[in-house]
């Protein structure tokens, strides 16, 4: 019986693993736990826990207009709404239930209304120019978990944290949708554009194509994106899946491809983020044997240390991102896919930790000894 043929993305795996049995430990990678921080923070309120720790237990020893009362102590109403809660507390069960219902009705009714309006809405020229800006640089984060998640609901998020302005509130369902289309629109020609520059290099005699770090200069263009070791990691990556599965990069499947080798190596480094760095960090080192140190390009890295405030925060919503859904397979043109589930997955970021593989005796001489995500060894010396 043949032994199944290891498909490229494996081949890195088995290789990855086995220079990390051979060499070394790698440093340890205390000093980088500080930028993990996916999860929400313990220290975030939980409204309902507030809420119902109010609740007395012994709920027969204690009089309804009591435990109102100290209700509104607790959060504070003004009077007016003092005087709604006494008027609750005078009504039946049947009467509460009535006005519980009459107020979803009413709440229904404002919603659709807001919808409707929201069908004129124009997103303002401001607005669109800084959410094609910001969607770029989460498309092209380190830390991006799926290049066909829900990017679009990733970067509203980001920019709401950010404080940028006239991003709607959440409640205003219609033009979000809008917007978020509009992103999604826009990331679908940013796909296309980064997989073109890809393919013009490709093109070229293997002698002549272009190091990482020319290749990201190439990619971002005059767009607002901060170069890092962490984004060269990445280009090479995506340069990586452009070789290894040429029929994929020809056609429709290139992204879809990224995301299921990616995928493959979330699940063979199981829980281990330095693990699935390595394999990252292998990709990286490969690529600079095949086409020359970065350093020597030109092109200035920035430390992770210098790293704007925004980036990070941008970095922190990718990390969110999650992979859209399988679906049946299905013979129609493939298209890219988003995942609207708001729920948080834990965090495998492979740009986080330092990598579990030393790095190679040439990536060494070209100032890449420590390749942890806070220490720049992309810079020219």
């Amino acid at each position: 019986m043949n032994t199944p043929a290891l498909t490229p993305a494996q081949k890195i795996i088995q290789r990855a693993q086995l220079q990390a049995r051979l060499s070394s430990p790698a440093p340890d990678a205390t000093a980088s736990t500080n930028e993990l921080r996916d999860s929400p923070s313990s220290s975030t309120p939980d409204p309902f826990r507030t809420l119902f720790s109010s609740i007395p237990n012994n709920g027969a020893g204690r009089s309804l207009s009591s435990y109102a009362q100290q209700l509104k102590e607790q959060y504070d109403l003004d009077p007016n709404a003092s005087a709604e809660v006494d008027k609750y507390c005078g009504l039946t069960l049947e009467e509460r239930l009535l006005l519980g219902f009459i107020v979803n009705l009413k709440h229904t009714q404002i919603l659709k209304k807001t919808m409707n309006k929201s069908e004129d809405y124009r997103i303002p020229g401001a607005l669109l120019t800084s959410l094609r800006s910001h969607a770029f640089m989460l498309l092209l984060s380190p830390r991006l978990v799926a290049y066909r998640g829900n990017i679009a609901k990733a970067t509203v998020d980001a920019m709401r944290e950010l404080g940028v302005s006239d991003i709607p509130a959440p409640h205003e369902l219609g033009k979000l949708k809008i917007v978020q289309k509009g992103i999604n629109d826009y990331l679908t020609d940013c796909r296309y554009q980064i997989k073109d520059k890809i393919a013009g290099d490709l093109k070229k005699k293997r002698k002549n194509r272009s190091n990482v770090a020319t290749l990201t200069s190439k990619i971002i263009g005059e767009k607002s994106v901060t170069i890092t070791l962490a984004l060269y990691r990445r280009v090479s990556f995506l340069r990586f899946v452009a070789e290894s599965y040429p029929e994929d990069f020809k056609g429709d499947n290139f992204w879809v491809k990224a995301d299921k080798v990616v995928g493959e190596w979330r699940e063979a480094a199981g829980k281990d983020a330095s693990k699935l760095l390595g394999f990252f960090e292998f990709t990286y080192k490969e690529d600079c044997n095949n086409y020359g140190d970065p350093s020597q390009s030109g092109v200035i890295a920035t430390p992770s240390a210098e790293i704007p405030a925004h980036q990070k925060v941008i970095d922190e919503h990718a990390a969110k991102v999650k992979p859209p859904a399988p679906k049946a397979s299905s013979k129609k043109r493939a298209r890219v896919e988003v995942d609207d589930s708001d729920e948080e997955e834990e965090d495998l970021s492979p740009e986080d930790r330092q990598p579990s593989i030393p790095p190679s005796p040439s990536a060494t001489s070209s100032g890449a000894t420590n390749m942890a995500t806070n220490i720049d060894c992309g810079t020219p010396h």
